[in-house]
């Protein structure tokens, strides 16, 4: 027999952990004789009624936040005749391009994650990004992470943990030059 149920949380807060609430079900067992109806017994009792109890469970978690503790920048490039590919590892690392035709700036995106100690977060990081100069000229960015999965590790009550994102940024030859900017969207969930 399956049973199910609804639980209400009112008071505009529920705190984190497990609830549990015994449910006292009755149901209505109906006996007969003819097995048409619904099976054989030598009672001939018409109705008989049975209770029990059941448990039920609910584990409340935290919410998730993500916060950008430090943004993806590509640092300065020079354009070039030809295009070039700049990367940008997820430990900060810059790659690629003419290596002469730029300065050494640069660095990885870095998120922290809040949640409940000891439980797991999966990241979803979008595969590539659009940037922008004012002028509306745009560059591709295909994007990485370091981690798709992270263990929330305690710290002062909650649980936190960090992962980067880097990236190839596609630069054109004789790339209209400019500050580009742009937005991705990151992802976690329990």
């Amino acid at each position: 027999m399956d049973v199910g149920g609804s639980l209400k949380i009112s008071g505009g807060y529920c705190p984190e952990g497990t609830h549990i609430i015994n449910l006292v079900p009755n149901w209505t067992e109906k006996h007969c004789k003819t097995i048409t109806n619904c099976y054989c017994i030598d009672n001939p009792a018409s109705i008989e009624n049975k209770s029990g109890v059941l448990t039920a469970s609910v584990t409340i978690k935290n919410s998730l936040s993500v916060q950008e503790t430090q943004s993806l920048d590509f640092g300065t490039i020079i354009a070039m005749p030809q295009p070039q590919s700049i990367k940008m590892s997820t430990n900060g690392q810059r790659s690629g391009g003419v290596s002469s035709q730029y300065d050494a700036t640069g660095q990885q995106g870095i998120f922290k994650v809040t949640g409940n100690p000891g439980y797991q977060v999966n990241v979803n990081v979008p595969a590539s990004a659009v940037i922008q100069n004012s002028n509306g000229t745009s560059l591709n960015v295909t994007l990485n992470t370091d981690s798709t999965t992270l263990m929330l590790n305690e710290s002062g009550g909650t649980g936190t943990a960090t992962f980067s994102v880097g990236g190839t940024l596609e630069v054109n030859a004789n790339q209209d030059q400019g500050d580009y900017q742009g937005t991705y969207t990151v992802g976690v969930n329990y």
